[in-house]
């Protein structure tokens, strides 16, 4: 009896054993099967996994109606207007699938869509062609999670999707968001077409001349205010980078990709009495919560991430010496001492293109050495050639640039090595200040009425 009872538990423990090995056993089967799927869908042949991609979820004529339902699930999450909501829903119904798009390039492709340029065959207007992107990074490690389930994760993809069009839907007409052009939610096909804009990038940005980054500064600043006080609520772009963001043909900043904008504001306690986000590595935006929630906070959010993105870097190479100071207070938008959000933001981008405008920044007509006997008038001339690259601008071998004054211009060419003469243009700039080229000889007139000739003695 006694060896009975030291055998049982003995025996108790090898069963355990045995159950946790079985056990351990078929949890490594069912990891490495997942592993197995996501290889084969996201290894090196990437061609073989969008056509599996392809074979398994191609829609049929099913599909549909769940892109319908989750039309719908989008519009009810965005809109909160009942009648706006009706107007959109009609909108969808006489979708302009009948559009035929000629396709001319690929644009690229992103973790969730892949764009294409091409040409509307009945306007011949150029537009840029959003598609979901099936074997896309979003949909591989969805893929990956869920040990390859299809449907699940193209839903997903089509959900994210059909958000960005329901954005560009209610938000049609804001300045500074990409103009929607078409549409079509069908089996057979399923895009969004949209204007089409050169995108920014550091390089690009760096390259431009102040009064062009001035003129980006003062279109951010714009949408980041419209983005606040939006039909749709206050808006947070959580993907906040320059690759999102668009010029263009008019030159005018545009927001291309809206997938990631984000109406709701982070709950809080009413103990604490902060929304805390952190926003970067390092930093977090704080704003006081009010019965439950943080208003303002999506737009303290917009700020913080546009300074990192632009303001803290954009207008300080090149400005003008009077306008320092104000460029200085652009810095950091979204700091915890920087106050009064966007619309603040707004009224000092708005006053430092006032001064650059009005010439109330800079005292050159007192300038001396530079009076009007250092030049010589040869008026309705020009120079033919004698362009080149100045300290102004750094895109392009033209030195073009813009005064408020003729004494301002007199200023631009003293301050040149290189610069021998300018020729003052008709042209305006955005600002409304005269466009002037600086030229490196000017010992061959040629007369073009119109325009003004002045040469360095």
């Amino acid at each position: 009896s006694n060896e009975f009872r030291t055998r049982r538990p003995a025996a108790q423990l090898l069963a355990a054993v045995v159950i946790a090995g079985l056990l351990l056993i078929i949890v490594s089967l069912l990891g490495l099967l997942g592993v197995l799927i996501f290889h084969q869908l996201a290894g090196d042949d990437a061609s073989a996994a969008a056509s599996m991609l392809a074979e398994s979820s191609s829609p049929g004529e099913s599909a549909e109606p769940s892109l319908s339902k989750l039309y719908s699930a989008a519009l009810t999450e965005i809109v909160f207007d009942t009648h706006r909501r009706r107007q959109l829903e009609q909108q969808l119904l006489e979708s302009n699938c009948r559009r035929r798009y000629r396709s001319l390039r690929p644009l690229g492709a992103g973790w969730s869509k892949a764009a294409e340029l091409a040409v509307d065959a009945q306007t011949g207007e150029t537009v840029a062609l959003k598609r979901p992107h099936r074997s896309g990074r979003d949909m591989l490690d969805c893929l990956r999670r869920r040990l390859g389930d299809v449907d699940g994760c193209y839903e997903r993809l089509a959900g994210k999707f059909l958000r960005e069009l329901v954005f560009l839907q209610a938000l049609d007409g804001t300045d500074g968001i990409v103009r929607l052009k078409g549409w079509c939610l069908s089996h057979r096909e399923f895009y969004i077409a949209t204007e089409v804009g050169n995108p920014l990038d550091i390089v690009s940005l760096l390259q431009m001349g102040w009064e062009d980054r001035l003129r980006i500064a003062a279109d951010l600043a714009q949408l980041l205010h419209r983005l606040h006080a939006s039909p749709v609520g206050s808006l947070a772009l959580r993907d906040f980078r320059r690759g999102q963001f668009a010029l263009a043909g008019d030159g005018r900043l545009k927001l291309i990709d809206l997938d990631d904008l984000d109406r709701r504001l982070p709950r809080c306690s009413g103990r604490d009495g902060l929304c805390s986000e952190k926003v970067d590595k390092v930093n977090y935006v704080s704003t006081r919560c009010r019965q439950w929630t943080c208003p303002g906070h999506n737009d303290r959010v917009n700020l913080h991430r546009a300074g990192g993105q632009f303001f803290n870097f954009l207008l300080l190479h090149g400005a003008p010496p009077g306008l320092a100071n104000g460029v200085r207070k652009l810095r950091r938008p979204g700091s915890a001492n920087s106050g009064g959000g966007s619309q603040q933001l707004l009224i000092q981008i708005n006053r430092l293109v006032q001064q650059y405008s009005n010439g109330k920044y800079s005292l050159v007509d007192q300038a001396a050495g530079h009076s009007a006997a250092a030049f010589q008038l040869v008026p309705n001339a020009t120079v033919s050639g004698s362009d080149y690259p100045c300290s102004y601008t750094v895109l392009g071998a033209r030195c073009r640039v813009t005064a408020f004054s003729l004494a301002e211009a007199r200023l631009l060419c003293a301050g040149e090595p290189g610069c021998r003469g300018f020729v003052v243009t008709p042209d305006r700039s955005w600002t409304n200040r005269t466009v002037i080229i600086l030229k490196s000889a000017a010992d061959k007139p040629v007369r073009l009425p119109g325009y003004q000739l002045y040469l360095r003695k």
